[in-house]
């Protein structure tokens, strides 16, 4: 008897996940998932209009978005980790933004706002309500809070 192939709605997920089901996200993957949040819900500003403020006399648009520690202290990795299990994507507009402007180095490639890098999947937005029910996501949302308003202390 022939199999029908499947519609796998999310084959990243499918792929990051083994046996029955198990979904492995350590702190790395939670906290860049924490901060494509913050990133999403504070409408974070574009690299350059970042640079613009800060030399307009904002002291406080340069500031690192993250804590130095773990597990922010690799937020790369951990982006690239919730990507390849399917849980973020980068939003259609960054990647038209990302071949029209290829090059990091200045011009108009810095001029994309960094909250519409990325958005969630809908695994995502489920794996967001699962650590929310543990309190998981409130854990890491209370650091990165806390890290942000004593930086604006720091310099204010």
């Amino acid at each position: 008897m022939e199999r029908a192939a499947l519609d796998v709605p999310n084959p990243l997920l499918r792929q990051a996940t083994t046996g029955g089901f198990v979904l492995s996200l350590g702190r790395t993957h939670i906290g860049a998932l924490v901060y494509v949040d913050w990133m999403i819900g504070t409408r974070a500003r574009s690299i350059q209009d970042e640079l613009d403020a800060y030399r307009g006399g904002d002291p406080t648009a340069l500031l690192r978005e993250t804590p130095s520690g773990h597990p922010w202290s690799h937020l790369v990795p951990g982006l690239k980790g919730v990507i390849g299990r399917g849980l973020i994507e980068e939003t259609p507009g960054w990647q038209q933004h990302k071949r029209r402007y290829p090059t990091e180095r200045g011009g108009d490639y810095f001029r994309f706002p960094r909250y519409r890098y990325y958005r969630f999947t809908r695994a995502g937005r489920h794996a967001r309500s699962l650590l929310w029910e543990a309190g998981v996501w409130q854990e890491y949302a209370a650091q990165l809070a806390e890290y942000h308003a004593s930086e604006i202390r720091r310099v204010s």
